[in-house]
């Protein structure tokens, strides 16, 4: 029975040894990790693609903002000419409503660039 025991023991001792090693490397690794200390080319790499993405992706957005520009201008463009065709036919309808005479538009069209 104590031979037993003194397997069992040991047998404890080597798991715990084991977890005190993976726990180092896992807190080497860490450490590693959060700090930089490998300088690898592949880690080089990824900074540099990193670093070139950035002018990118700023010239991306400025096309993207200019487009929204160019869009909201002819919104509003859209909307000036909506408004000028509804006041134009209220006038219309308010001639017609009191009896004088209809305003007529004859060959003349807003042409909207």
């Amino acid at each position: 029975m104590t031979e037993e025991l003194k397997q069992q023991q040991q047998q404890q001792q080597q798991q715990q040894q084991q977890q005190q090693q993976l726990q180092q490397q896992l807190q080497q690794q860490q450490h590693r990790d959060t700090h930089n200390l490998e300088d690898t080319p592949v880690t080089e790499n990824r900074v540099r693609r990193y670093r070139l993405a950035i002018p990118e992706s700023c010239g991306t957005t400025a096309a993207a903002a200019a487009t929204a520009a160019a869009a909201t201008a002819a919104a509003a463009t859209a909307a000036a000419a909506a408004a000028t065709a509804a006041t134009a036919a209220a006038a219309n309808a308010d001639g017609n409503a009191t009896g004088g005479p209809a305003t007529e538009q004859t060959g003349h069209r807003r042409r909207v660039i």
